[in-house]
């Protein structure tokens, strides 16, 4: 992992999304992987990319929901580490930017209602009643991935090697 942080520590750093997602708050791995991607999000560049870099940052490319996906992912991961204030942001923000449409609204609506509640969770000493984030359960990788969005453009389609025509994510994931 510090590699793939070290070859491209701009977009590889949601490869410790999954250490958020698994370890408590308490861990010390949690608090080295929270502080990355807290400097990542934090950072006025980061930003800037759903303008610069739309196919990566923004709905144009292979995640025609990141935004809405993405932004309450990212209040989720300030939840979980006892910052319901930041919290409140980030699912405000995917509030705004997010369609009627996507199906992970009402996830979104039930953060944004309790964001002291959810914290609280994480913070005590029941790790059973720890919510998970947004992608750690059955929903997994749709939050951002399904689609097309209205109005999106359709994922390219590849061949494999049998000449039948799959697309992208499915060659990504080995289907």
């Amino acid at each position: 992992m510090r590699l793939a942080l070290e070859v491209n520590p701009f977009f590889n750093v949601f490869d410790l999304i999954p250490v958020l997602q698994i370890l408590p708050p308490s861990d010390p791995r949690f608090a080295a992987a929270y502080a990355r991607v807290v400097a990542y999000l934090e950072d006025p560049e980061t930003l800037a990319c759903v303008g610069t870099q739309p196919s990566l940052c923004a709905n144009a490319g292979m995640a025609p929901s990141n935004r809405s996906g993405s932004l309450t992912l990212f209040g989720d991961v300030y939840t979980k580490a006892g910052d319901p204030a930041r919290a409140a942001q980030w699912y405000s923000l995917a509030n705004v930017l997010s369609p009627a449409t996507w199906p992970f609204r009402p996830a979104l609506a039930a953060r944004l209602a309790d964001v002291d509640g959810r914290a609280a969770l994480y913070q005590d000493a029941d790790p059973g009643n720890d919510p998970p984030l947004l992608g750690a359960g059955a929903e997994n990788c749709v939050t951002c991935h399904h689609g097309p969005a209205p109005g999106a453009q359709q994922a390219p389609r590849f061949k494999d090697p049998a000449g039948w025509p799959r697309h992208e994510s499915s060659i990504r994931h080995g289907r």
